[in-house]
């Protein structure tokens, strides 16, 4: 007997959307990024990661938000930070 009735959903092995948004702003002569990370995710448990990396010669981040874990929907936002010489990057992930 073929049940065709029965069948289990799983859920997609990459987000339906991931978004990310720099916003900028000047306080006197120094400039300032936030960061923020967001991810759709229906019926998976994931993270985003949200974070501003040095370029070379420099190496590390600064404002990085760590793995924000969440079902369906989750948003990592970094505070302002002084992001000269630093790439904003954004990560998503179910590991």
């Amino acid at each position: 007997m073929n049940n065709t009735d029965s069948f289990s959903i799983l859920a997609s092995s990459e987000p339906e959307d991931h978004k990310a948004t720099r916003i900028n702003k000047e306080i006197g002569s120094i400039h300032q990024s936030k960061l923020i990370g967001e991810t759709w995710w229906s019926g998976m448990l994931h993270y985003t990661r949200a974070r501003c990396e040095y370029v070379w010669p420099l190496s590390g981040n600064i404002g990085d938000t760590e793995r924000v874990w969440g079902n369906n929907y989750t948003k990592a936002e970094t505070e302002y930070v002084n992001a000269d010489y630093a790439q904003a990057r954004t990560y998503w992930g179910n590991e």
